[in-house]
């Protein structure tokens, strides 16, 4: 062939002369000539692919409804097709977007590839995602599928917003996104064939961790980690670290240490106590009535001699009220 002529023009043309071919522009006709100067009206529109279509059951699949593949008909020579729905996997995913009404018996078109005019754009501004919708058989919208049994196909983009000549651009015909929406507390979990299942966070077993592995980070500086040791814990014994009703900042350690921490008659070396009072038993300024006046520090020292320290400081106490 010498020579391709692009025209612009919606109405079919003469036939071409030979060993030339006439390409007609978007929504309009293409013609083909061969070697032995046949001349052939092609199939569909330029930049654009549908494919012969009939519903499987009766009733009519309207121009601008979103389809999913049934199967063949092997009679006819055309696939199958019915209403596609994103919230179930059997009526998923959508093939493409009727662009020529078909019945059981009448053959339409389903376009698959390009763009489709003559729609209700008029609720999406341009450039407006467009989803197989979850509610609505075979109707789109601009809100991702949510539900947890939902699956998501971004069908497309509003090219033109318009109440009756709205372009719709077709962009992921065929295909779902390979991982739906999760269920909330849920995780995905590789089965034994390596494939992503959907598995509840609380069936997981994992309550009990070795406090070799366990660490809290600082959300700022990963490296900045917090670590539990409890081997000093007696054997087959559980012990409970109960959180009073309040905050508490770990890095005052006379704050966190408890009266039931003491063993009487036992020595202790650098440890805190918390007695209940209403004044600094002579060692601090007075505090509220429901708060631990201060700490009196022990520092090598038996009960007997504590108690006769404690003695003391309250006797100091009272003759300075």
């Amino acid at each position: 062939m010498s020579k391709a002529t692009f025209v612009e023009q919606s109405v079919p043309p003469p036939p071409p002369a030979a060993g030339r071919i006439t390409i007609y522009g978007l929504n309009s006709f293409m013609y083909s000539i061969d070697e032995f100067g046949v001349i052939t009206l092609l199939s569909g529109t330029v930049g654009q692919t549908d494919l012969d279509v009939q519903k499987s059951t009766a009733g009519t699949l309207n121009v601008g409804e979103l389809v999913y593949l049934v199967g063949w008909d092997v009679a006819d020579g055309v696939v199958t097709a019915e209403l596609a729905r994103a919230d179930a996997s059997s009526t998923m995913p959508a093939l493409g977007i009727i662009s020529e009404a078909a019945t059981q018996t009448a053959t339409g078109k389903v376009r698959i590839l390009g763009e489709l005019d003559g729609l209700d754009t008029s609720a999406w501004p341009d450039g407006t995602s467009v989803f197989v919708s979850a509610s609505v058989a075979g109707g789109l919208t601009s809100t991702r599928p949510t539900g947890a049994t939902d699956l998501v196909q971004r069908f497309g983009k509003v090219a033109y917003q318009h109440v009756s000549a709205g372009v719709l651009t077709i962009a992921n015909a065929g295909r779902s996104n390979a991982l739906p929406n999760l269920t909330n507390g849920n995780l995905w979990i590789g089965d034994g064939s390596n494939q992503p299942v959907e598995t509840s966070a609380a069936g997981l077993g994992a309550t009990v961790f070795s406090d070799s592995v366990f660490r809290v980070q600082d959300n700022g500086d990963a490296t900045k980690q917090l670590a539990f040791e409890v081997s000093a814990i007696a054997t087959a014994t559980t012990r409970t670290l109960t959180v009073p009703n309040r905050s508490l900042n770990l890095g005052n350690y006379k704050a966190t240490l408890l009266f039931s921490d003491y063993t009487v008659g036992t020595t202790t070396t650098a440890r805190y106590l918390f007695p209940s009072c209403t004044r600094a038993l002579g060692l601090a300024a007075q505090q509220s009535p429901t708060q631990c006046a201060k700490v009196v520090r022990i520092s090598q020292c038996s009960w007997p001699s504590l108690l006769r320290q404690l003695v003391a400081a309250t006797r100091r106490t009272a003759s300075q009220s």
